[in-house]
Order: structure tokens, then sequence, then C-alpha cells
């Protein structure tokens, strides 16, 4: 097929995009139809709107052509935290940390754990013993070969970083020491057999260690480039990914491209991958309309209805639900929030439902932690409804009568103010006046997960593996707690859950452990150190021609899938 000259482009990008022109006008209409309980959704319209018509009157302009250059254009909205797998604790961190690195084993798309740079493994009858036998020849990007040495040097260093993440490695025989800073080196539970072969024990069962073991933090590095490049290793990772570094210029750009040398070649995966930073979501919509995006994610709620009532966008449209649960905490620390009745009053006072409909009904309503598919979901758990008088009641209780002030801290992106703008609707329908803080997504990390940080924030937990552990622990174990970088953001500690979740990690899936992970998700539900809002629905669009660009269950896109048709 020959290419299309510039002019039939022009005309198709304009045609393009006056036919989503009349759904932005249906979307302000309705808008303005069904004030006041879509009013937030107008802002969003008229800036549409604007940059449909700002996109006709400049479309004479000049694209790339990134299908024949076999290259893929995406965009953030904030920057990443780092490119440092030990470091990072963010999607979009870990979206390009996945590909730029390798595990032992990793996930493929439905979440099962798959061979990496490990080809084999044996799992002791008791699940305390795990011996990885690892593929000859494969290479980092500085040509060197891998071993089971970087193995045991990437955990060790994983476990001495003390991030949020060593938790997950702490069964590992010595871990504990090392985590506490009461040990620095080696850990006695990591032995390189040989050039190809590392063992792992554990000081108690862990069925889940597999999954444990494909997390993006347990990637595998040399340690000459990290001693080389020490702190600033984030600026210049070298992994043994499919995809290799090129360039990370700070709130502007970061490009990586094909690792021509991986040990699973595929002649479709792209040969570049370029990533815009900065650019709002109304921006993405304008710049993929003109031919200068390939896809974008986290459609906000006017784009998605535009798109999907559009014949020509309708088909690129791909919606999936997701395992990531929008969450509310409570800082349990700092006060009001160390009372348990404030922290019920907020549960009550928040309209599930309706955030739901600011969201054009894709995400689904939240009633617990546990969700439907996974073990220890309890069909019957109703969690918290809409009950201001409720509300009310509980604030009076703990002395709040006449209610108090707090802040909350969110990420700037469009969905996520739209969220928090409609709590603070509903709490201060209660009485409490919400202080709105928007922040950068990488300074809302940092801050909410530092002790007395935050009273409260507004944020979304998506799982690394598909089990309750990876909600529950992480989440709210006292052992998740930290100083900096702690994963328990509300800094919640119940001794009996403490007990209850450690139980369900060391028990085989069954009936017992399905019992443990329902009793613990009752005793957060009485506790409240946070409010589940709702489970989140992805939605994403891609330019004709994509393929392989469905939502991934835990960042925005497998950039491993991502190609082009042929």
């Amino acid at each position: 097929m020959r290419a299309e000259t510039r002019k039939q482009k022009t005309v198709s990008r304009r045609q393009n995009i006056l036919r989503l022109l009349p759904a932005a006008c249906r979307l302000l209409l309705n808008a303005l139809r069904f004030l006041p309980t879509a009013y937030c959704l107008l802002p969003s319209a008229l800036c549409l709107l604007s940059l449909l018509l700002t996109g006709c009157a400049s479309i004479s302009g000049t694209e790339r052509d990134s299908r024949a250059n076999n290259e893929i254009r995406l965009a953030y909205i904030n920057d990443v935290s780092t490119l440092d797998p030990v470091n990072a604790g963010d999607a979009y961190s870990f979206m390009l940390i996945d590909c730029l690195f390798d595990g032992l084993v990793g996930f493929d798309g439905k979440m099962q754990v798959i061979p990496r740079i490990a080809e084999q493994w044996e799992v002791s009858d008791d699940q305390r013993n795990f011996v990885f036998h690892l593929r000859k020849g494969v290479r980092f990007h500085n040509g060197r070969e891998v071993t089971a040495t970087d193995v045991k040097y990437s955990i060790e260093r994983l476990l001495a970083a003390r991030s949020g993440y060593a938790e997950y490695y702490s069964a590992i025989v010595g871990a504990r020491e090392i985590i506490a800073g009461k040990e620095r080196g080696a850990a006695p539970g990591i032995i390189a057999r040989d050039r190809y072969t590392v063992e792992f024990r554990l000081v108690e069962p862990q069925a889940l260690f597999l999954s444990v073991m494909a997390m993006p933090p347990a990637s595998i590095v040399p340690r000459e480039e990290v001693e080389r490049w020490g702190e600033d290793f984030s600026f210049h990772p070298v992994g043994s990914g499919p995809f290799r570094f090129v360039q990370w210029l700070r709130d502007q750009r970061i490009v990586i491209q094909r690792n021509d040398d991986y040990f699973q070649p595929d002649s479709k995966r792209v040969s570049r991958v370029i990533i815009a930073v900065g650019y709002g979501k109304q921006l993405q919509t304008m710049k993929l309309e003109r031919g200068e995006l390939d896809a974008i994610f986290e459609l906000s709620p006017p784009v998605y209805r535009a798109m999907i009532e559009d014949p020509y966008w309708k088909s690129r449209v791909k919606t999936k639900p997701s395992l990531a649960l929008r969450i509310l905490t409570m800082n349990t620390e700092m006060p009001p929030f160390d009372r348990r009745a404030v922290r019920q009053a907020v549960c009550y006072a928040i309209n599930r439902e309706r955030l739901c409909l600011l969201l054009n009904n894709l995400p689904r309503p939240a009633r617990g932690i546990i969700p439907q598919g996974l073990p220890g979901f309890d069909p019957d758990t109703r969690g918290y409804q809409h009950d201001p008088e409720r509300a009310r009641a509980l604030l009076r209780e703990a002395g709040f009568e006449n209610g108090f002030e707090t802040e909350l801290i969110f990420s700037a992106a469009p969905i996520s103010t739209r969220v928090a703008e409609a709590i603070q609707r509903d709490l201060a329908g209660v009485g409490i006046t919400v202080k709105m803080r928007p922040l950068a997504y990488a300074t809302l990390i940092e801050i909410q997960s530092r002790r007395g940080g935050a009273a409260m924030s507004l944020n979304s937990w998506a799982p690394s593996y598909p089990d309750p552990d990876d909600f529950l622990y992480p989440l709210f174990s006292s052992r998740s707690i930290s100083d900096t970088g702690s994963l328990n953001w509300s800094f919640y500690s119940n001794p009996e859950f403490d007990k209850l979740v450690e139980r369900g990690r060391i028990v085989s899936p069954g009936q017992e452990r399905d019992s443990l992970y329902r009793r613990a998700e009752q005793i957060l539900l009485e506790d409240a150190p946070a409010a589940f809002l709702f489970w989140e629905a992805d939605a994403v669009v891609g330019a004709p021609g994509l393929l392989g660009y469905e939502p991934y269950h835990s960042w925005p896109f497998d950039l491993r899938a991502i190609h082009w048709e042929r």
C-alpha cells in the first residue's frame, strides 16, 4: 500500500478532529444538562473543545511517521520518580523498569509467573528453598554476561536499600537483619552455588515467593555499573531487558531503544519508545488526533465519552477492569485521625456510587479491600454505605460536633483531582473542611510515605501479583511501616491484624487461608485506617495500526508487547 501524501494526511487529520468535535459538543451539553451532579465535567469538556478547535486551526504542521520508523510515542503528565529498581514505587517508573531490566522471573499478561533470566527452578516441599537455574548467554547492556553472583548482589542491594519493597523479601534468611540495619553485606540465605545457579533459603514457608521475585524491585543489575554511577545510577540504568536506556531529560522526555542482543528476540518489537513528560490529558488527546502521539492512557471522563461516541475512534478504545484500588488513607498517628470514630465518619460520608458516576461508571464501588476473583473475597461484605447522618453522629461521639479542618494531598492529574473534589464536597456535607493540596506524583509518594507527612492522602494501589497478600500486607501490616518510604501510608498498626496476615503468608492456598484474609478484612473495615473508594477500570486508545496496547495489569502498557501492524 502506498504511503499517504502530506496533503492526504492533513485532510485525514482534519477529518478525525471534525469527527470528534460533535462528541465533545454533546459532552458539553450533557455537563450543562445534569448540573450540579456533572458540573465537574464542564471545565474538561470546554478544554477539550478548545483544543480540538485549536487542532483544526493548526493542522497543517508536519508529523513524524512513527509507524514507518517503528517507534512509539507516548506521554506522561508527571515525570517518573526513578529508573533504579530498588527505589521505584510508582506505575510509571515500573513500566519502564520492566523493559529495561529483567528479574529471574516475570509476569505475563494474566499475572502468571513466567521464566526470564532463570530458565527453570525447583521448590522444596516445605516451600523454604528455591533454586533457580540461569540461562547461559544472557547479557547486560554493557555486554557482560549475567551470573548468579549478580543475582545475589542485586537482592542484597534491595534489602540494604530499606525501601518499602524490601519487606517483601524479608523471609530470606538474614534479610530482616539487613533491612533493620543490624547487619551489612551478605545475606546467608542467598547462595550462588555456581555461575548459573542461585539458591534462596527462607526462614519460613512462603507460597508467594515466586510472585515476589517477579516484581520489578527484584530486577538484576550489574554491580560495576551501580558502583560507577552511585546515586546517579537512576539516570544511567543498565539492565538486561528487551530495551536499553538512551536518555532521560528531567521533566522533558525519556527515550529507550530496542536491545537487539536480547535473549528472546521479537521481530515485532518496536525499535524505539519516546515518552514526552509534562503533557496534560487534553494536550495528549490533541496530539493523538494530530498524529503526534501513538497512544494515550488513563483517559479523562470527557475524552473517554467523546472517543466512544465517535465512530472513527470507538474501535480504538480499549477498557479493562483493574485490580487497582483507589484509596483514601488517613494517618492513624496524626490527630484527629488517631480516633477510630473520626475515620469511620469519613468512610460513611463518601458517596462511592457518585464517584463512579463521575468517571463514566467504569469503576466499581469498593466494599472491602479484597477484589472479586481473588482468594478470600466475600460477596456478602457490605463495607461503608453512604450515610451522612451516621457520619455526623460519629463525629459528635468523637468530640467534633462542629467538624474540623484537615488537608488532603493528591496527584494533580485530572482524574485524581476530580475524585478529590468530590470527596471534599462529601466531607463538607458532614462538617469536615478539607484544604486541597495537589502535587506532582513523585512528591505525593514521598510525602505520604513519610512519617508525619500527611494527615490524609488520595492514591491508588495496584497489586504486583494477584493475591490478597499484596493488598493487606504492604498497605496495613505494621512491618510495612518505616519513617521514610513506608508502604503503610496510614501508619496503621493492629497486632491481631498482623498475626492474621503473617499466618496467611505461610499457609497453603485453601479454606483456612481464605478465612484468615476475610477476618483481616473485617478488622480493617472496623478500624477504618482508609476509605476504600472504588476498583478502577483502565481505558486506553491507540492510533490506527497500533497493536498490543491493551491495558496492562500493573502499569499502563506492556512495552514489550506494543507493536505496529505489518
